[in-house]
């Protein structure tokens, strides 16, 4: 099997690195981080690292590259003050009111620096201090130290534990610029004996040339000018290819500061054209740099990437998550991204994406764990075009629905009201989804409607089963008698002996089937039953000064029908007002904790994911 069918497959390499989570095999691992005082983030802020891949997502300017900045200055021997340091333009304020320092607490299970051996559950605070400076050490505004724990952050440990020891590799995409594109778009030519910049690089190509064709090394003034060619190996050049969807041959990258400032350079080949970084996409020459970079890591590393996506076509970008992975299966690496791509976001399980919102407001970012990818587009205004239709039995378990959807951010699910029963949806419209096989659409039927308490899974049914008549009529008629399913016998025959009616038969494995998958039933028999509560209806009396109605034995739904008649006058009020009081009910029924709200939204949920997998999200 080559590198490309290795990668192709991001929901197995998923599957194959959670096994690998199960079996303990992640060993050096940050997995929470809290923000006691950090930056523009909400105090106590806290971000659970629960998958070895996760992704920060959020709107320019809401603090995604803080966080890799702090997760940067977590291992040993590492530093935050190399990325946030303090000037006079930009000053670092320590101080919240509180007198706390700038500061964050993560836990990690890993190598102690400190004697070399795995411990689980360490817990590590860092906090800013200004030092100055002594006879050994320099002034150093910026110095972030790890310190004893404090109680009173919320730290569980008694001893001050050493920082986890791990190798960092943090790449910002949008600063990896070639040696060409630093000096042709940002190089200063103030004092250049040439009267163009493409003069200069004309005059300079032949050093170029020469170090990447014969491996030679310059030196000017007494300095050397360029580094060793690193040659791009055959994996290296499998994996480019895979990702860009192009045939590489060949490629070198070479270190130099023939343009006066050091950087890269690259000399590919690929299928017949060979050409350096000055005719390569910044995306290509992006790609070359970090393929061949992470390549070289042989142990578990922390890889931070800001912005991978960008300069990548969407097919591009979505193979490259999917070497990202493999990077992770192959190498036990934990990899934390800075995105906005919707193609990193809908392939991810739901606790790998972290929704960073800035609130103009407060001036203040919030994280939001356990995203759904429907959440995270609503925020960046993403448009969802397709999206999964559920249908209901009438307006109030629609305002149900809805308002539940809305709670929870779910926002790739159209749901409806048709105007019609339970009846005429199981005899007419899920017969016709189940004929056209229509996996976008769902019922959601009252619990009244529901069968058995786990409606049967028609796909157990051994052959001989499946095959009998008599049992898959039983098993039809159990939902709803008289459906009229397309007949291979005359409409108004009423011979029971004619043959065997195959096109029936099909048409009801087709309804079993599509009952199963698609048919969902709300957990009591109405909606009202769901979020009736006497205390509001109370409520509303007195707030119309309407005489307090003694308690009947009346369901829930004949009360709101009662209340509404009480309020508004057996001839007056319209059916928008009467919505418009049940949305009083729903929305207090929310503000509470309650099952049936957790195993509807849970629903919603499970159906807005199917959507997921079945790639119904913009191409």
């Amino acid at each position: 099997m080559n590198i490309a069918d290795k990668l192709a497959n991001s929901k197995s390499l998923i599957e194959d690195i959670k096994k690998m989570q199960e079996n303990d095999v992640f060993k050096s691992y940050i997995y929470q981080i809290r923000f006691p005082f950090y930056k523009n983030f909400l105090e106590n802020s806290e971000i659970n690292f629960t998958f070895p891949l996760t992704v920060f997502v959020g709107k320019n300017g809401s603090g995604k590259s803080s966080l890799l900045h702090a997760l940067y200055g977590c291992p040993y021997r590492y530093s935050i003050r190399e990325y946030w340091f303090s000037t006079a333009t930009d000053p670092i304020e320590d101080g919240n009111g509180k007198n706390e320092r700038q500061s964050l607490i993560y836990k990690y299970s890993g190598i102690s620096s400190k004697d070399n051996k795995y411990k689980e559950n360490q817990e590590v605070l860092l906090h800013r201090a200004h030092r100055p400076g002594t006879k050994t050490k320099k002034k150093d505004p910026d110095y972030w130290e790890s310190a004893k724990p404090v109680k009173r952050l919320g730290m569980n440990v008694e001893e001050r534990c050493s920082p986890i020891k791990e190798e960092v590799q943090l790449l910002d995409f949008r600063q990896q610029l070639s040696a060409y594109d630093k000096f042709f778009y940002f190089g200063n030519i103030d004092d250049l004996k040439t009267d163009t910049r493409q003069n200069f690089i004309r005059g300079i190509s032949p050093k170029l040339e020469e170090s990447l064709t014969n491996n030679r090394i310059y030196c000017a003034k007494g300095k050397i000018q360029n580094k060793k060619v690193e040659i791009l190996s055959k994996e290296d050049l499998e994996i480019i290819s895979y990702i860009l969807n192009a045939k590489y041959i060949s490629g070198k990258l070479l270190e130099h500061k023939f343009y006066r400032e050091w950087g890269y350079s690259a000399l590919i080949t690929k299928d017949a054209v060979k050409y350096t970084e000055a005719n390569a996409g910044s995306g290509e020459y992006a790609i070359i740099k970090l393929v061949h970079r992470l390549n070289k890591i042989q142990k578990p590393t922390l890889i931070l990437l800001d912005e991978p996506e960008t300069s990548l076509y969407p097919g591009a970008q979505e193979r490259l998550l999917n070497y990202l992975l493999w990077i992770i299966r192959k190498t036990k690496s934990q990899v934390v991204i800075s995105t906005h791509s919707e193609r990193f976001v809908s392939k991810l399980p739901d606790d790998s994406i972290k929704a960073i919102h800035y609130d103009p407001t407060s001036s203040k970012s919030s994280i939001l764990e356990n995203c759904q990818p429907s959440t995270v587009f609503n925020d960046l205004e993403i448009p969802i075009v397709n999206k999964s239709k559920i249908i209901v039995e009438d307006k109030a378990a629609e305002l149900l629905l809805k308002m539940i959807a809305e709670n929870e951010k779910i926002i790739n699910l159209s749901i409806q009201n048709i105007g019609c029963g339970a009846s005429y949806l199981k005899k007419n419209s899920i017969l016709q989804s189940a004929l056209s096989d229509d996996q976008k659409t769902y019922y959601i039927l009252d619990g009244d409607q529901k069968i058995d308490k786990e409606p049967l899974d028609i796909n157990k049914l051994n052959v001989d089963e499946l095959k009998n008549p008599k049992l898959i009529d039983e098993l039809v008629e159990k939902i709803s008698k008289r459906i009229s399913f397309p007949s291979s016998k005359p409409r108004k025959s009423e011979n029971k002996n004619l043959a065997f009616d195959k096109i029936k038969h099909n048409s009801q494995i087709k309804y079993l089937r599509f009952f199963y998958s698609n048919v969902f039933f709300l957990p009591k028999n109405d909606p009202e039953t769901i979020f009736y509560d006497e205390n509001i209806r109370k409520q509303l009396e007195e707030m119309v000064g309407a005489e307090s109605q003694k308690a009947t034995n009346a369901n829930p739904k004949q009360k709101m029908h009662d209340l509404f008649k009480i309020i508004n006058g057996r001839e007056n009020g319209t059916s928008d007002q009467y919505y418009m009081y049940l949305k009083l009910f729903i929305k207090s029924w929310i503000s509470k904790e309650n099952n049936d709200y957790s195993q509807i939204a849970s629903l919603l949920k499970k159906l807005a994911k199917r959507l997921r997998r079945c790639k119904c999200f913009n191409e």
